[in-house]
């Protein structure tokens, strides 16, 4: 599949309000633990088709994005190490789940061996998987502790998980939506994360 020669201008997620004429950056935070047997679960999937469990995950973050937004092209900010890579996914009709994760897996690796190349197109979605070795999305890449326990945050949704330890010693995951207040309410963040 070719890809198109400009990004797409945004995502279009349905939100409890309208975009205000300026941002107040304002962002909240949701959490969901996975339990062991789900974690589990989702390693054994990421090892059946051969990618990482941050490759999954954002597979199924790019079908959520996909099916909330109707988009078809999608460039979702994942959070590396040292720079935020835009990772472009192309969406067409009902795909498997397979052919997602495949495309997923495909924009990653075309993301890292293009990382010193400029990314113009704004950022509305960042990631950031158990392998990235981040607690969250870096501060740098869109997120700002802010005194009150609200976060600063300059995109509409940043989606993290990590790998905790459980009750009984088993990894379990993490995972972690921080929202712009001015566009989501916490109900609509909470059913995101559950879905």
């Amino acid at each position: 599949m070719s890809e198109p020669a400009e990004a797409p201008s945004g995502l279009e997620l349905p939100a409890d309000r309208p975009r205000p004429p300026v941002a107040s950056l304002r962002g909240a935070t949701r959490a969901l633990r996975l339990p062991a047997a789900v974690t589990a679960s989702l390693r054994q999937v990421a090892g059946r088709e051969g990618v990482s469990l941050d490759v999954l995950l954002l597979a199924g973050l790019a079908a959520l994005l996909a099916r909330y937004s109707g988009a078809e092209d999608l460039v979702i900010g994942a959070a590396g190490l040292t720079s935020l890579l835009p990772l472009r996914i192309q969406w067409t009709g009902d795909p498997p789940f397979e052919r997602l994760v495949a495309s997923a897996n495909g924009a990653l690796r075309a993301a890292l061996a293009n990382a010193d190349l400029p990314f113009e197109a704004p950022l509305q979605v960042l990631f950031a998987g158990p392998g990235a070795g981040l607690t969250t999305v870096p501060p740098a890449e869109g997120l700002e502790r802010l005194p009150s326990g609200e976060r600063k945050l300059s995109v509409d949704l940043a989606l993290s998980a990590r790998t905790v330890e459980g009750g009984e010693g088993e990894p379990q995951l993490l995972v972690t939506l921080d929202y712009a207040v001015d566009l989501f309410d916490a109900t609509t963040a909470a059913r995101l994360l559950e879905h």
